[in-house]
């Protein structure tokens, strides 16, 4: 049998078609995923003070969240016009219940936003930001003279998209893009 090459051709390939299908089936485990624990709400009041944003912002979302029993810590900061609290789950909480525990924060914060005043921004859940592999990229200006802001805003939208049709790619966040105005006289 050793003596035939087409035995032994046979072989070597069904040895590599084996091999190429327990590498495709192996799990990942170089950037593993976590379920994340930790997130921020952030909501703001213009022109309050801090005491106003703590009695008619921050209480209420609290209030509201302190009824997921998963929640382990809040932490709140109040300043003049904004509102930050952060929100972290047990160490118990598995990490395939992180999406389930998200989502119900999402609906109390809508259930606290009935109860905000009206000139208040609705509370924003930020809960995506602790994955294994991140990238941070910028833009910087060559040109002649001053930057053209409204040009490398473009640019950076652009750039945006491009990443978020990559694969693998799962959030592109914008930060400093500056918002363009039409003026019509």
């Amino acid at each position: 049998m050793l003596n035939n090459p087409r035995y032994i051709a046979l072989g070597v390939a069904l040895v590599l078609v084996a091999g190429l299908a327990a590498v495709a089936s192996l799990p990942r485990l170089e950037d593993p995923r976590f379920g994340n624990r930790h997130g921020i709400v952030l909501s703001s009041l213009p022109g309050a003070s801090a005491e106003r944003v703590e009695t008619l912002i921050v209480e209420p979302i609290e209030t509201e969240l302190r009824s997921i029993p998963e929640i382990n810590h809040l932490d709140s900061t109040a300043k003049s016009g904004v509102a930050a609290i952060s929100i972290e789950f047990a160490d118990e909480v598995k990490p395939d219940d992180t999406d389930r525990l998200w989502s119900e924060v999402r609906d109390k914060l809508e259930k606290a936003a009935k109860n905000l005043p009206a000139d208040a921004a609705p509370p924003q859940l930020d809960h995506e930001r602790n994955y294994a592999f991140t990238w941070i990229g910028s833009l910087r200006w060559q040109g002649e003279g001053q930057a053209d802001l409204l040009r490398m805003g473009r640019y950076a939208e652009e750039l945006a998209s491009h990443l978020r049709n990559l694969h693998g790619t799962d959030i592109v966040k914008l930060w400093g893009a500056p918002a363009e105005e039409v003026q019509v006289k």
